[in-house]
């Protein structure tokens, strides 16, 4: 994926997500995050979010199907280090409860 930087564990997957990454070519985006969930090998995906400070619609969208479709073969999606401001849109889009939250990715790093 353009702009991420990626790590394997297991059959879990680090992405850093770059800022442009909702915004730019979100086509792309929902293409990538598609490809990953059906992805056999991934169990969980991480996305470090500490570089994201807005998301649309689309990218809230991109974010659900993710998580739905990893849901969907007992996989799941975490989003780490998300800064206070899409905590907020988390929290008032009441999406908050819909994925797991890790402070930091130090864990899943070293």
């Amino acid at each position: 994926m353009d702009g991420c930087e990626e790590q394997f564990s297991d059959s879990s997957l680090y992405l850093h997500v770059h800022p442009s990454t909702f915004s730019s070519n979100i086509v792309a985006t929902e293409e990538t995050f598609a490809s990953l969930a059906d992805s056999e090998d991934v169990c969980e995906i991480v996305l470090n979010l500490r570089d994201t400070y807005r998301l649309d619609s689309r990218g809230l969208r991109a974010l659900v199907d993710l998580q739905r479709r990893l849901r969907d073969r007992g996989g799941r999606l975490v989003l780490a280090d998300v800064p206070l401001a899409l905590q907020r849109l988390l929290e008032y889009t009441r999406l908050d409860d819909f994925f797991y939250f890790k402070q930091t990715v130090d864990e899943f790093t070293n």
